[in-house]
């Protein structure tokens, strides 16, 4: 059972609100649009809200079958980097779907928009690693600011940049530390990805 407390700042205190069945994948896998979180659970696999005015749950429809998931929201759209594959082949497609609400509103429909695979020499640049046995990228970490996506391979460094304004994908120059460290973090911002937003985009 997935529950949740919410801290009350006017009232200073952790209130206990809303429950729903579920697991979280990642606690850090969330975004947040219209006063509402979105968030991956497994088991069962699938897409929750938590709405923060009303303090509840809600299922909102089943994940795609994926490995490896970033959730992230821009102009008012909710997108998800999922990554295909197993653990034992490693991501062997990267694809960016949209949460689609036109149809109807009560049953919004995953959409694909952007697909990213080993017919792609972007993507043979970015699985390659050292795990000469395993196909595709064993996993990778996302960051994301105002529509554009960082993708890192943790095997390599190597970055990958999704823009889901033109849907384009590019290649970002490694950093100059990551080979350096067994272990690095970093944090985007959107000043600082505004300049590395692939040429001829707007």
């Amino acid at each position: 059972m997935l529950c949740s407390q919410v801290y009350d700042s006017r009232r200073k205190e952790w209130v206990l609100q809303g429950a729903i069945k579920g697991r979280l994948e990642v606690p850090h896998k969330v975004t947040v649009l219209n006063n509402s979180l979105y968030i991956r659970s497994c088991e069962p696999d699938q897409l929750l809200q938590f709405d923060l005015t009303s303090g509840t749950w809600n299922f909102i429809l089943p994940m795609p079958e994926c490995f490896r998931t970033h959730i992230f929201s821009y102009n008012q759209n909710i997108y998800l980097v999922a990554g295909q594959g197993n653990k034992d082949s490693g991501v062997l497609s990267i694809r960016v779907f949209m949460l689609d609400w036109s149809e109807n509103h009560e049953s919004p429909k995953w959409r694909e928009i952007s697909v990213l695979s080993e017919r792609d020499e972007t993507f043979v640049k970015f699985r390659s690693s050292i795990y000469t046995w395993i196909k595709g990228v064993r996993k990778f970490h996302a960051v994301d600011r105002n529509g554009l996506v960082c993708l890192v391979n943790t095997d390599n460094k190597i970055i990958l940049l999704f823009d889901v304004r033109n849907r384009s994908w590019v290649l970002v120059p490694p950093c100059p530390m990551a080979p350096n460290y067994p272990c690095w973090y970093g944090h985007a911002t959107e000043m600082g990805l505004g300049v590395w937003r692939p040429v001829g985009a707007k």
